[in-house]
């Protein structure tokens, strides 16, 4: 039973999760100022969440040679579970986040369609998307940063916020340009493509670093030109102490690389992932205090 669910979990990749929850509060709270419904804002999550994890599945059956190579231990290549059985998974997943959005509200539905079209379309190899270096950071940005953001903002009744949806969605962008620096080696041999393996670690993380400072200067911006409300203030300070922060875990990582000591990029990727949730949710907390 333990060796089942540690399999389910190692498929579903569910850590991704947090920060499309987190995003889509935050996205909620940033846009509702009146009241809170929490049975719908559930709802959205969850089917969201279905979706997402539909996706992460869909894409281990489309990824399996990569994986064999970069991360032989996932349930695919090491044998765990077939690939007609993930596809399913995944399948049962979709649908089931598209029929609970059915009972939010009539946008929902719009929102999570949209989400497994751009994701189908993204990860099926035959369409080759991800021969393109900008694929991974676009799609990134949309499925991790707008959608979620969106998701939030559905389900309740007053405009959309386009400098914190802007500002989300870089922050999303800068850290997705990352996520493949541990699968290069795997992409060379499938003959794919990803800024890491065209520009190399160091330059990825200037990329990287550039894209949150030029997501700080933006929301800056907006505040400066009073367009959005003092009380934001706080939560600008603190991005921007942990954006240098970031900063300082680029130079540590590049420092150990350098020195050739083993290093996983995901806990890299986990660390930044934990800002980036702090950042939104701390936005979203200001707006409602």
């Amino acid at each position: 039973m333990a060796h089942s669910i540690k399999t389910f979990f190692e498929l579903l990749v569910p850590q991704y999760l947090l920060i499309t929850a987190i995003s889509t509060i935050s996205a909620y709270l940033l846009t509702n100022e009146q009241t809170f419904n929490l049975p719908i804002l559930i709802l959205a999550i969850l089917s969201l969440s279905l979706t997402m994890l539909g996706f992460n599945a869909l894409n281990m059956v489309f990824d399996a040679k990569l994986d064999a190579i970069n991360k032989p231990n996932r349930p695919i290549p090491s044998g765990k579970l077939k690939k007609s059985t993930v596809f399913l998974i995944s399948i049962s997943l979709y649908f089931s986040g598209i029929i609970i959005s059915l009972f939010v509200n009539d946008t929902l539905p719009i929102i999570i369609v949209v989400f497994s079209g751009i994701s189908f379309i993204y990860t099926y190899p035959k369409l080759g998307l991800r021969k393109n270096i900008l694929t991974t950071p676009i799609i990134g940005g949309i499925l991790y940063g707008i959608i979620p953001f969106l998701t939030g903002w559905s389900i309740t009744n007053n405009d959309l916020p386009i400098e914190f949806i802007v500002f989300f969605t870089l922050l999303i962008t800068g850290i997705s340009i990352i996520k493949d620096i541990e699968d290069v080696e795997g992409e060379r041999k499938n003959n794919l493509n990803s800024i890491p393996l065209k520009l190399g670690i160091r330059k990825t993380l200037i990329l990287s670093i550039s894209i949150l400072i030029i997501a700080t200067f933006w929301i800056i911006y907006f505040f400066i030109v009073k367009s959005i409300p003092e009380k934001f203030l706080f939560p600008i300070i603190i991005s921007a102490g942990l954006i240098v922060y970031i900063g300082t875990l680029f130079k540590q990582y590049l420092k150990i690389q350098e020195l050739e000591k083993p290093v996983t990029q995901s806990k890299l990727l986990t660390k930044l992932m934990m800002i980036i949730v702090v950042i939104q949710f701390i936005f979203g907390i200001t707006n409602i205090i």
